[in-house]
């Protein structure tokens, strides 16, 4: 069960993704780094456009 603060593991793979997609971080790169799928990362790619 998730605690009352505690972020589910799947957000924040999003925001972990979000952060090195700002860095400057390929998508292939992030991929690797979160275990998101390659849709969810372009699709957090093109909200930041």
């Amino acid at each position: 069960m998730v605690k009352k603060n505690q972020k589910l593991p799947h957000a924040q793979a999003i925001r972990h993704a979000k952060r090195l997609l700002d860095k400057g971080n390929s998508i292939s790169q992030t991929i690797q780094q979160t275990q998101l799928s390659h849709t969810e990362i372009l699709r957090i790619k093109n909200e930041d456009m």
